[in-house]
């Protein structure tokens, strides 16, 4: 598959959006504002960038406890708010959930984040079933997971 250069420009814009963003949040962590813990998602720009720019409102993505910068992408080119991801992430009542789910818990299922669980890669059986859903329903959409190599020793991952 070959990218035109408008194309590529947009992904790279959105890789260095999502690594300043992770950055950012690093930075203000350290300093004690970001509540809870924190897991950047420093390298893996490129992928997050490029799901965003292929999922649709009405397709289904679960992140990882890594992908603030996809939520954040979503949220903006659904609805327009990309800084409510970062008002979720300092635990602002402004926040997609109200400031309670954080980094970890962190969701809108109206531009497509069904979210993320502390206990990483049980959602993929879910992801499964969306997936089925779409298909029973003869939907076109698509529903995805991310996840790290630190999940696929889980046995979800191998059924």
């Amino acid at each position: 598959m070959k990218l035109d250069i408008e194309t590529l420009v947009d992904l790279y814009r959105d890789m260095v959006l999502i690594r300043a963003f992770e950055f950012g949040l690093e930075r203000e962590f350290k300093k004690g504002n970001v509540p809870g813990m924190l897991h950047t998602g420093v390298g893996q720009e490129a992928t997050q960038a490029a799901l965003a720019a292929h999922l649709t409102a009405t397709d289904a993505f679960f992140p990882d406890h890594r992908c603030h910068g996809i939520n954040a992408l979503a949220q903006e080119k659904y609805q327009g708010d990309g800084e409510r991801i970062m008002a979720e992430l300092f635990g602002r009542a402004t926040g997609v959930c109200s400031g309670k789910g954080g980094s970890l818990h962190s969701a809108n299922p109206k531009v497509g984040n069904f979210g993320d669980n502390a206990v990483e890669g049980s959602y993929m059986a879910t992801v499964l079933g969306v997936a089925l859903a779409y298909q029973m329903r003869g939907q076109p959409n698509v529903a995805c997971c991310i996840i790290g190599d630190g999940t696929v020793g889980r046995g979800e991952f191998h059924e």
